[in-house]
């Protein structure tokens, strides 16, 4: 199935949610209703496995990319439904897979929603 944007979707009710690297390229505009999309679709007990771009990200710094980047603050308060298993923030130089300099900042959460 073919997408025009994240908010298209229909995200099939499930017990594991896993978003990795990809909810970084969820515009602005449509994160707040990706993010209630992806919450409703795990019932209470389910699992969500996230990275979620970080402020300090070279990405964020990138008008042209539309990226959704947040602070710690704001990862935390859309976390609020979930009970948190598991956390790490990444914050430090890299490389991207095309061997470009960049610097990564994500946080990513494993957690059980309530």
């Amino acid at each position: 199935m073919q997408c025009a944007s994240f908010v298209d979707y229909r995200y099939p009710r499930a017990s594991l949610v896993l978003a990795h690297r990809s909810l970084f390229f969820c515009p602005p505009s449509q994160f707040a209703a990706a993010w209630e999309a992806i919450t409703e679709c795990l019932p209470a007990g389910g699992v969500l496995s996230v990275d979620i771009l970080g402020v300090n990200d070279s990405w964020a710094r990138e008008p042209a990319l539309n990226v959704s980047a947040f602070t710690q603050r704001e990862v935390e308060q859309l976390l609020v439904p979930f009970d948190i298993q598991s956390w790490q923030t990444t914050d430090e130089p890299g490389t991207t897979l095309q061997g470009l300099a960049k610097h990564w900042h994500f946080f990513t959460a494993v957690a059980c929603k309530r």
